[in-house]
């Protein structure tokens, strides 16, 4: 007797994993990241051997500054290295570097600003170039002119309640209606904060989306002088205290500045909060200086990169770190416990942040 039957596989059920507590899942997660970022790159003899094909000398000159740094911190530890204190929270610990430089953040003048944006009728619905020539030929210059007129007199009311609002966050999202984010009339916008109510962001990771960000540079005036304030990663599994640490720094504020930081470093920096189910940043309005380089610069370098635009402007650098090898001289920390690599990263993030503030007031000097 022939039998035809097919055997059914039984779905086995799928255990519960035990409960942890917040803690044991930060250190679990970080321990993952370490196993990622441990893996080898390649021998010292073997990155040597390839630095000779490089085609950008910078990178010759940082492989050599990367063994001149081992050579000369090896056995220090790392507090005799970096001037710093470590900071506990409830998430775990995190290293704190504060520096002070004799630069100014400027400001657009309130004033000017107000002239400015209330004398683009564009910004009113319903009118567009054809009709703004028409209203200033007939008198009409400004917004606050247009109350008087029957026809728009409604949608420069409902602009002008929103403008004596001075939520800069609204006013962008109404202004990118009409205007791209690179146009000079959203960076005008910046006068309606005193220099001390900006925060300039920048980040230092271990690669693109998903890595994990080992410094964290921060920048706010303070009198007549910046006050920097860095959160470095003695060990990864400090990131979830350093986003702690600097998620309180960022809430101090209430405008940001930053340079590419809309499409990489607050994505980047909200995504890390996610990885560690800590809250979401409220965004703050942002004044992301890529945007306005691009629209000024474009025609005249070859990229606008930071380091690019920052040359065009006229600021040096005497050795930088290509962003690019920030994660191979960390790894080299990491391998070795020589706290020598990490210097550079350090002072390639604190001089990006006094960048942006000269960057900041060239651009006020272009659009004055």
């Amino acid at each position: 007797m022939n039998l035809n039957f097919r055997l059914t596989p039984v779905k086995k059920k799928k255990e519960k994993p035990i409960p942890y507590d917040d803690i044991d899942q930060f250190k679990r997660r970080s321990k993952i990241l370490n196993l990622n970022i441990h893996r080898t790159i390649g021998s010292e003899q073997a990155t040597d051997r390839f630095t000779s094909f490089l085609p950008d000398p910078n990178y010759k000159k940082a492989f050599d500054l990367k063994k001149e740094l081992l050579d000369k911190h090896e056995g220090d530890k790392f507090e005799d290295v970096l001037r710093g204190e470590t900071i506990v929270n409830e998430l775990g610990e995190c290293f704190k570097i504060e520096t002070h430089e004799r630069v100014q953040l400027g400001n657009c003048g309130e004033n000017q600003c107000d002239q400015k944006i209330l004398s683009n009728l564009k910004l009113v619905y319903g009118i567009g170039p054809y009709y703004e020539c028409q209203l200033q030929t007939e008198g009409f210059t400004t917004i606050p002119d247009l109350l008087d007129y029957p026809h728009w007199c409604k949608p420069a009311e409902q602009f002008l309640e929103l403008f004596k609002k001075g939520d800069v966050a609204l006013l962008h999202e109404w202004m990118w209606k009409y205007y791209p984010k690179s146009h000079p009339i959203l960076y005008q916008t910046s006068a309606f904060f005193n220099p001390e109510e900006f925060v300039i962001f920048d980040i230092e990771t271990m690669g693109l989306f998903e890595a994990a960000i080992i410094l964290f540079g921060v920048a706010r005036q303070n009198e007549d002088e910046v006050e920097i304030t860095q959160f470095l990663l003695k060990d990864i599994s400090n990131e979830p205290s350093a986003l702690l640490e600097t998620y309180k720094e960022l809430g101090k504020s209430k405008a940001l500045i930053s340079y590419n930081g809309r499409s990489f470093d607050l994505p980047h920096f909200q995504d890390r909060l996610a990885f560690y189910g800590l809250h979401s940043f409220q965004e703050l309005p942002h004044f992301d200086l890529l945007h306005y380089s691009r629209r000024l610069w474009r025609d005249q370098v070859e990229n606008c990169k930071l380091g690019t635009i920052e040359s065009h402007i006229g600021i040096k650098r005497d050795m930088d770190l290509p962003s690019s090898l920030v994660p191979l001289f960390y790894e080299s920390y990491l391998d070795t416990n020589n706290p020598g690599p990490l210097i550079p990263i350090i002072e390639h993030n604190r001089h990006d942040l006094i960048t942006l503030v000269s960057l900041f007031n060239k651009i006020h000097e272009e659009w004055s």
